[in-house]
């Protein structure tokens, strides 16, 4: 077995949290920590915590439970499918900012990418690639994600000005859609004809998915990988 160096890798935020070792070849990258937060209900327990507070919870938590110090993460790839959920909205850098509050260098380079729903995924999947180049030897890789925290926006407030009538108030979470394209709903309606998957099949795989966690849950499968939170 060839000798393999330690690693860290990472997921958040109602994501997953981990870290990879790499040893000769690409097939030794493996995932040596892995947890992340429960899930917390819309406007709920969660409400109060900002983007980058959330994220850094497991990204702290994931190192802590191998004793791994943070100097020795080479790269942070970062999930946000959404940053209007950021206090900064403009120019979030949501990864970095979220590795400074887990208590990372600030040397530390950093990537956040956007893949909306598949983004905490894609970073993991970056992570691992960097490792197989020969470019870094651990990486964290995972997302965050928070409704709660979603702006409500007023379009062209800055130069129209509203003196008269009434101001409407957009929210990005109602008709979800590509704003020059289709809402995300049509489109899956779209690639489901396409594959001819039919509402009958999606009924029962929804179902049986929920069916699963629940006896996963009841079985104790997630008791390692969640992290228990205390809400002050």
């Amino acid at each position: 077995m060839p000798k393999i160096k330690q690693v860290p890798l990472e997921y958040h935020g109602c994501k997953p949290v981990g870290i990879y070792k790499r040893g000769k070849m690409y097939k030794d990258i493996v995932i040596v920590s892995a947890v992340r937060t429960p899930f917390g209900r819309y406007c709920g327990a969660l409400r109060e915590y900002d983007y980058y507070d959330l994220g850094a919870l497991p990204m702290k938590e994931v190192l802590a439970r191998i004793n791994v110090p943070g100097d020795q993460v080479d790269e942070v790839f970062w999930g946000v499918g959404d940053t209007s959920a950021c206090k900064d909205v403009y120019t979030p850098v949501a990864a970095r900012q979220t590795l400074l509050k887990a208590g990372i260098s600030d040397t530390t380079p950093s990537v956040a990418l956007d893949k909306a729903c598949v983004s905490a995924m894609s970073a993991v999947h970056y992570g691992c690639r960097s490792i197989v180049a020969g470019e870094i030897q651990s990486a964290i890789g995972g997302g965050a994600a928070t409704f709660s925290q979603e702006p409500l926006i007023v379009r062209g407030l800055r130069w129209k000005g509203f003196r008269l009538g009434d101001v409407k108030m957009e929210d990005p979470l109602f008709m979800m859609k590509y704003k020059d394209y289709l809402p995300v709903s049509e489109e899956t309606d779209r690639v489901a004809i396409e594959y001819g998957i039919f509402r009958e099949e999606q009924d029962e795989w929804a179902v049986r998915s929920h069916q699963n966690y629940g006896r996963a849950w009841k079985a104790g499968k997630f008791k390692e990988e969640m992290m228990v939170l205390s809400i002050p």
